[in-house]
């Protein structure tokens, strides 16, 4: 019996031990060497491409490790192309950037397509019969202030956010904007439905961004 219970004490104890190892192996690769915090990775890469944040349409940030080097990988989009990066956590480096330029010029918004084809459209004489327009929705909400309104309702910058993402949905035939963003100094993701058309707030939720 005291051999069966001695034997008892060391099974626990090693599988306590190797729980711990696991626990402080996982913990290590996702601390261990990040120096930067995931904004100051995302500024560099977004000095190095030369774009502003007001510019940025869509960005994702992820750490990652190159083998042992903790590092940021970060992707972005503009109006003009997409832009991948790894940047290393602990010295800022780029260690490795790619870049696509959109071959299509991308849609315009309502108040660039009006006015567009206000300066442009002048049909001649001999052609009374304009072609009809593309059927592009306008809404009294943009992209841009529905993702203003989201981000002032959880109290946060748009600097300070990571996987910011801003489009359009439909749910029982009302039409709203789905924001979606990451606060990583929390640990939240953040979820918004916002009406195009007064701008108010359909529903909101937040929940811890899974590992």
């Amino acid at each position: 019996m005291k051999l069966t219970t001695t034997l008892k004490k060391i099974i626990i104890g090693g599988l306590a031990a190797s729980a711990l190892l696991v626990a402080g192996g996982i913990y290590a690769y996702q601390h261990v060497g990040y120096s930067l915090t995931a904004v100051e990775a995302q500024d560099i890469a977004y000095k190095n491409a030369g774009v502003r944040q007001s510019d940025i349409t869509y960005n994702r940030v992820e750490k990652d490790r190159e083998g042992l080097v903790a590092t940021y990988d970060i992707d972005f989009a503009t109006a003009e192309g997409e832009y991948s990066y790894t940047i290393d956590a602990s010295t800022g480096s780029i260690m490795d950037r790619e870049h696509e330029s959109f071959s299509v010029a991308p849609l315009q918004s309502s108040s660039q397509a009006s006015s567009s084809s206000s300066s442009n459209s002048a049909p001649s004489a001999s052609n009374s019969s304009t072609t009809p327009s593309s059927n592009v929705m306008t809404y009294k909400v943009s992209d841009s202030q529905a993702k203003e309104i989201a981000l002032k309702d959880a109290g946060l910058a748009e600097t300070a956010v990571a996987n910011l993402m801003v489009k359009l949905d439909e749910d029982d035939g009302r039409v709203h904007y789905d924001v979606d963003f990451d606060d990583l100094a929390t640990g939240l993701d953040y979820d918004y439905e916002i009406d195009t058309e007064t701008g108010a707030i359909i529903k909101k939720s937040s929940e811890p961004l899974l590992d």
